[in-house]
């Protein structure tokens, strides 16, 4: 392991009150990290300047690695616990209420996803606290999707448990849209409890490498994507030009707009078939059959083996960045935490650094790219 001196001297020390009402008697008190002015004259700490600047690569730094592993160890990974936790309690909850059939077991059921929910909106409570001297307007200027996802559940939970509960009771009908939504907050719960487990270093670079690849793929699919629309306007003109729909409606395949979709992504998917050429006459089949060659030939074999050829030399330029990319979530994650300066574990925190200050020391767990 290497050897490192460690200052924290103009980077978090010396610590600050957080008002002018306030005296700061470390320990206790309502003390902060060292505050300088950003270029828009506002008050910022240098973590935070690091997070809204996007300085990624300092993140690597032996002196931020040993910020973020002190934080972990006397706050942050106690308070990630409690928060997985209760979310997936609330996830649970919410999934066996869904599926539970009527009755007592329903009621108990709508009862714990409540109870879950009311520790969740505690907690999102607590995350408000760093912005609380703010605007309705800013607060919302600075929503970020996964706080957006937060809301949502928030609202969605109690929203359908109350359906549940009536519906239940006789009291109303089963709205329609309802079941959907069911299954939807499913899906996004999943996918909030994935950004939870992020933090995670055995987990998080490698869902940072999906998310990135991602990204890359999304910008490839609008290519593929005008492709795939423009040859469904073929096939459907084709089909519709050169066949009367009464005959189209005695054949057994289905050449409606959202049918030809629906076969061109099955046969994306590898299954490509001559289904589509059953009953049509000569002229038409013969088109529809160039038309069904020249698509495969130029989505399947050609963009989908390029798509494969790009995600080779993407993920080695991206798996060398995933570490920062981790770490700099982490940060950001772990500066919500440490909005209650009072809270015990965050005093810790300061006293380590103040004890350990302007001496030598070994980074225990530092991430290796």
């Amino acid at each position: 392991m290497d050897l490192y001196y460690f200052s924290f001297d103009g980077v978090v020390l010396p610590l600050e009150p957080r008002s002018d009402d306030d005296v700061c008697m470390f320990p206790g008190g309502s003390c902060g990290p060292l505050q300088v002015r950003n270029g828009e004259g506002e008050l910022k700490t240098i973590e935070e300047m690091i997070i809204d600047n996007e300085c990624k690569a300092l993140l690597e730094t032996p002196l931020m690695l040993d910020l973020i592993d002190c934080k972990g160890r006397n706050f942050a990974s106690e308070m990630y616990r409690t928060r997985v936790a209760k979310f997936t309690l609330m996830l649970a909850a919410v999934f066996v209420a869904s599926v539970i059939d009527n009755g007592m077991g329903s009621y108990i059921a709508e009862a714990v996803a409540i109870a879950a929910w009311a520790l969740n909106v505690q907690v999102g409570l607590e995350a408000s606290r760093s912005s609380s001297g703010l605007s309705l307007a800013e607060r919302l200027g600075q929503l970020t999707a996964l706080e957006a996802l937060d809301a949502f559940h928030l609202f969605a939970v109690p929203s359908l448990a109350a359906f549940r509960i009536a519906a239940s009771a006789g009291m109303s009908a089963q709205l329609p849209g309802v079941a959907f939504g069911v299954g939807l907050l499913q899906v996004t719960l999943s996918l909030r409890l994935l950004s939870y487990l992020s933090f995670s270093r055995a987990l998080g670079p490698l869902l940072v490498t999906v998310i990135s690849m991602g990204y890359d793929a999304l910008r490839f699919s609008a290519l593929l994507g005008v492709l795939f629309l423009g040859y469904a306007n073929g096939f459907y003109t084709l089909i519709h030009y050169g066949m009367p729909e009464a005959e189209l409606a005695a054949l057994d395949f289905d050449f409606s707009y959202t049918g030809i979709l629906t076969e061109m992504a099955i046969w994306l998917c590898g299954q490509a078939g001559l289904d589509v050429l059953e009953g049509l006459n000569g002229e038409t089949q013969f088109g529809v059959e160039i038309l069904f060659w020249t698509f495969l030939a130029s989505s399947y074999f050609v963009l989908l083996n390029l798509l494969i050829a790009i995600f080779n030399s993407t993920y080695e330029r991206i798996i060398s960045n995933s570490i920062s990319e981790w770490l700099y979530i982490k940060l950001r994650t772990m500066l919500k935490f440490e909005a209650d300066f009072q809270r015990e574990g965050v005093q810790k925190y300061y006293m380590e650094l103040a004890k350990r200050n302007d001496q030598r020391n070994v980074i225990q767990d530092a991430p290796k790219a």
